[in-house]
């Protein structure tokens, strides 16, 4: 991940201000650039997630698997982070990620809890996604109130129940999944860099389709908390579900015909599953598509390969991360409802099997070797194969293949 809140601000936000439990007094703070910061001369000590995990061990083992967990210890955050401190233009952006990817700091700038990312309180002392203004997060951390959607929840010992039904609601997650700024080369409005929100509510929502948490935390039966009843609205705390999302936010297939000396590939994608841009939130990621031969041992002889993504730039036109950027080079991300072509022409090799293949890259390779280091491993979401017929193997007769090309569906 990488500094997901330039500026946290959540523009559009859930309408009304959630109920507030009796006899607890409100003391919520806004984002530090946008209202008043708290006392920090008592700090306050916050809670690790181990301690929810006593009651909701469930919950907090989905948790630490998901990216919230890693929002601020992962190796390409802090690598992203430390760039960013470079250069008198980027210093001060770095300290801004925390409203994000540390979000209780400002409450306890030296507790350990803070490399927990977005820990539980990161989420349930939120009283408020404030609406308008870029007011962004209201916290309420020192009350012993932990908010959620389940209303009908009771208090107890531990803590008292905060009545949040915007939890479910899209617009929860915008003051980080939809963070705007002003690229210097861009007149107007302000560019929203991680668009993820805004993708949803201008092309997907108006087809009247789910909230973000619909797939990014699906319901299921089960306990929310240890002796407590099974109840089928639990919501999965994974967040990013890779073995599910990303085989099927997009849909494909791929034509082959031998045309000469060379395979003529047609590989069509679809975003029909996903309710943002594939990929979308941080710019630097990429959609690899490719084909490749591979002979009967399992080696690669021939291989070509696309990428689609925002690319953003810097003064030069050189492929910047988003905090060095002035402006957007090109965006050949798949919206959602829209479909896509790509075009290869693979020459024969020593291959009898053609291979198709559709990955996720978490960061472009270009803005890797500006962090170093080994990079991320790419991530699987579509594969197809075609076993080659044996008359295109033979110096590649056109007169020998088919006139219809050969369709291969592409899936998980």
């Amino acid at each position: 991940m990488a500094c997901f809140a330039l500026q946290l601000g959540c523009q559009r936000g859930p309408s009304g201000q959630p109920p507030l439990p009796a006899g607890v007094t409100a003391s919520a703070v806004s984002h530090p650039h946008t209202g008043t910061a708290p006392n920090e001369a008592e700090p306050l000590a916050l809670i690790p997630a181990a301690r929810c995990g006593e009651c909701h061990g469930q919950l907090e083992n989905e948790w630490r698997k998901s990216a919230h967990a890693q929002a601020e210890s992962s190796p390409s955050y802090q690598r992203m982070r430390a760039l960013a401190r470079t250069g008198s233009k980027s210093a001060a952006k770095a300290e801004e990620c925390d409203a994000c990817h540390a979000p209780l700091r400002r409450f306890a700038p030296t507790d350990r809890v803070n490399d927990e990312g977005v820990s539980c309180d990161g989420c349930h002392t939120l009283s408020n996604v404030a609406s308008g203004g870029g007011q962004g997060l209201l916290f309420r951390p020192d009350d012993n109130v932990r908010f959620g959607p389940l209303c009908d929840a009771q208090a107890h010992y531990f803590h008292r129940m905060g009545c949040a039904p915007w939890f479910r609601e899209s617009q929860f997650c915008a003051a980080c999944h939809d963070a705007p700024r002003h690229l210097p080369a861009v007149a107007g409005p302000p560019t929203s860099l991680f668009p993820e929100y805004s993708e949803w509510r201008d092309e997907y929502s108006a087809q009247g389709s789910q909230d973000c948490q619909a797939c990014h935390m699906p319901a299921t039966r089960r306990e929310v908390a240890v002796g407590s009843a099974e109840r089928a609205d639990v919501r999965e705390h994974t967040f990013r579900l890779p073995e599910r999302l990303l085989g099927r936010a997009l849909s494909g297939q791929a034509e082959v015909t031998a045309r000469g000396g060379a395979l003529h590939v047609v590989v069509t994608l679809s975003n029909g599953g996903a309710g943002h841009a594939v990929p979308t939130g941080l710019p630097e990621r990429r959609l690899q598509i490719g084909v490749e031969l591979v002979d009967a041992a399992g080696h690669v002889s021939v291989q070509k390969e696309h990428s689609r993504g925002r690319v953003l730039v810097d003064e030069s036109g050189a492929e910047a991360p988003f905090f060095a950027a002035v402006r957007v080079a090109h965006d050949s991300r798949i919206h959602p409802g829209k479909t896509e072509t790509d075009v290869f022409d693979l020459p024969f090799g020593s291959g009898s099997r053609l291979s198709i293949f559709v990955r996720r890259r978490p960061i472009a390779l270009g803005i890797w070797q500006k962090l170093g280091g080994a990079p991320p491993s790419d991530e699987p979401m579509l594969h197809g194969e075609l076993a080659l017929p044996a008359g295109w193997l033979s110096n590649s007769v056109p007169s020998k293949a088919p006139a219809e090309p050969i369709r291969v569906r592409l899936g998980p």
